[in-house]
């Protein structure tokens, strides 16, 4: 899965002329900077991709924990998560992430709109009304 992801940001990068380094590690060891701003992430298991977002990846990953535990602080659920979790058995030592910094919003926000619609993530059907196969 992971080979596919990059592949994907490769392509995207080629596309927007843009060229930046990527990064992975497993969710729960989460040690991405809070400097990283405009980053764009996507969580993924061995089997499928689970989510494609932006923003302040790792504010946004502590939020991802919840979701997919089930157990709310400060995240709200979501329709895409409450479907993930009941139909995947999804364990956060699963889970992976790869992210990248785009330095500036519009760049993340159209690099996670080319990434939703070339994975289709099965969370992200909430936001973007994908229709999944």
């Amino acid at each position: 899965m992971r080979s596919l992801i990059i592949s994907e940001i490769k392509s995207c990068q080629k596309f927007f002329d843009q060229n930046f380094e990527i990064f992975d590690c497993k969710l729960k060891d989460n040690k991405i900077s809070s400097s990283l701003k405009n980053g764009v992430y996507i969580l993924y298991t061995r089997d499928f991709i689970v989510y494609v977002g932006r923003g302040s990846v790792a504010d946004r990953l502590k939020t991802h924990i919840e979701k997919v535990k089930g157990v709310f602080t400060y995240a709200k659920d979501t329709k895409g998560f409450k479907k993930l979790r009941s139909t995947k058995n999804l364990e956060l030592n699963e889970l992976s992430v790869v992210y990248f910094d785009c330095n500036q919003p519009h760049i993340s926000c159209a690099f996670e709109g080319a990434l939703i619609y070339k994975l289709i993530p099965l969370a992200n059907d909430d936001t973007y009304k994908i229709v999944l196969k």
